[in-house]
């Protein structure tokens, strides 16, 4: 018996956003690979996506490490995106909270009362007077939800 040695193309497939899934699934390239960079073993990666199988992990991961640079500016354009949809959204959810009266904006907080010294956020207190619910990120807000 002779063993047939082929090569296979990663199981990944770019999505109509430009996302890199792992193919067949809602996986991202992304949640794989920081998951394996922050030290999860293919084997927890597969456990913590149970739409994965344990050879797409490895494979994925065989694909980073063989194009190191590539992957690694794709990662860096992928968190900027990340970065602007979430700055958006918190502006839009600061404006609609405003617009119907349900967030208050007080003095500025002091940045460095909770964050590093080195974190630039400005922080803002907010009140409201109907109920309220906490959120921390990037802002110290108090919503209304």
């Amino acid at each position: 018996m002779s063993l047939m040695i082929s090569t296979e193309s990663p199981p990944l497939a770019t999505d109509a956003d430009g996302v890199i899934r792992v193919a067949g699934t809602r996986v991202s390239l992304d949640s794989v690979l920081f998951a394996f960079l922050d030290g999860s073993t293919p084997e927890e990666i597969a456990q913590q996506y149970p739409t994965l199988n344990l050879a797409d992990v490895y494979a994925a991961v065989a694909y980073y490490l063989n194009h190191r640079d590539e992957v690694g500016a794709y990662l860096r354009d992928r968190q900027i995106q990340r970065d602007q949809i979430r700055q958006e959204v918190e502006r839009e959810l600061i404006r609609e909270s405003l617009e119907i009266g349900c967030l208050r904006v007080a003095e500025p907080a002091n940045h460095r009362d909770s964050f590093p010294s080195a974190c630039r956020r400005r922080r803002l207190r907010v009140s409201c007077a109907a109920g309220d619910r906490t959120a921390y990120h990037p802002f110290q807000v108090r919503l209304c939800l």
